[in-house]
């Protein structure tokens, strides 16, 4: 069988996703916070577009995985990555060790400015999400999916982290401009907090932005008017569950069953 080819920016990409997974629990680890998603399989399709190279889709997210698992045993992952025989971790190739060499120590936020470039969504309009929106909502179910857990044992957890990332600035004003011009209720599916949990829930409500910042301008102006929408933390889940597709307000009204 011929060698498996990876161009460099494969390697920065592979050393990216090993070098700062999330680390959960004892042992499993989550992609990158940068990446946008909590799930393996869609950190490694953002990449595809740009550096598929002719490789089916599958074929090209076994490579990268692999190649990220050749980095895994040489850092703090929380997996153990290619072992030799003797179980130590299997040495790198002069290419990985150059990556290796050279991106070491540096901070995430360095290396997603470096792997972005590469970062696309096959058939959508390229824009990957930022990750302040995706853990902003909780992505709660894709990080279950993504755990290998014995349902009757019990797990550690509470431990202390620092993590940075990088998100786009917000101007919570328009929060509040939001609210008095639209209200308090759902725009979507009409829930009003205060009229289900009383006082309890007197001014609880989500504000979305119709086009995600994420998705224009380093810079831009918002009007609260027609550019904000009120919405339940359920409905503004919903708005976002399928990455990079982001609903309307038209849209998410047309799936509500009942």
């Amino acid at each position: 069988m011929p060698p498996v080819i990876r161009s460099e920016a494969l390697w920065i990409v592979a050393f990216y996703l090993s070098n700062h997974g999330v680390r959960v629990g004892d042992g499993a680890a989550l992609p990158p916070v940068t990446s946008g998603t909590q799930r393996w399989a869609e950190a490694y399709g953002i990449f595809y577009a740009a550096l598929g190279d002719g490789r089916t889709e599958r074929t090209f997210r076994n490579t990268l995985q692999n190649a990220r698992d050749l980095f895994d045993g040489h850092v703090s992952s929380g997996r153990a990555g290619w072992m030799d025989s003797n179980g130590t971790p299997q040495r790198l190739t002069l290419a990985a060790a150059r990556v290796f060499n050279a991106w070491s120590g540096r901070s995430e936020a360095e290396h997603w400015a470096e792997v972005s470039r590469y970062a696309r969504v096959a058939g959508s309009n390229g824009v990957v999400p930022t990750a302040a929106e995706l853990v902003a909502i909780g992505r709660v179910d894709a990080s279950i999916d993504s755990l290998s857990i014995d349902p009757s044992g019990a797990r550690t957890e509470g431990g202390m982290a620092i993590r940075t990332i990088v998100s786009r600035e917000r101007d919570h004003s328009l929060r509040a401009a939001a609210l008095r011009i639209h209200g308090m209720a759902c725009m979507a599916c009409g829930l009003d907090f205060i009229h289900r949990y009383g006082t309890w829930g007197e001014g609880f409500a989500h504000v979305h932005h119709s086009v995600p910042l994420s998705q224009g301008p380093a810079s831009r102006l918002t009007d609260p008017r027609t550019d904000l929408v009120v919405l339940c933390p359920n409905c503004h889940a919903m708005v976002h569950a399928h990455p990079p597709i982001v609903l309307s307000l038209d849209e998410l009204k047309a799936k509500i069953t009942n």
